[in-house]
């Protein structure tokens, strides 16, 4: 059973990863790295790039691989992005 706290504390962590990965991206300027980067770890990991959405909002702490490649696609098109 899960628990409400937990899943709370899952969307949390997914916020904190995604405020990270926005720093990484606007620091570096390399979307492509960071895209080639999630590629392979979830390759490596044999992970799923797009979970369920009721597996990921309920058990994901992290965005998925592909929230992740898109949000690397849209700063690396903003005016000032790689």
């Amino acid at each position: 059973m899960l628990a409400p706290l937990g899943i709370a504390g899952n969307r949390l962590s997914r916020v904190v990863e995604r405020r990270a990965d926005t720093y990484a991206l606007e620091a570096t300027g390399d979307s492509d790295a960071f895209i080639d980067f999630q590629r392979r770890i979830t390759l490596k990991n044999v992970a799923d790039p797009d979970p369920p959405r009721l597996a990921q909002l309920l058990l994901g702490t992290h965005p998925t691989t592909l929230e992740r490649m898109g949000l690397a696609l849209a700063i690396g098109r903003s005016p000032g992005g790689s």
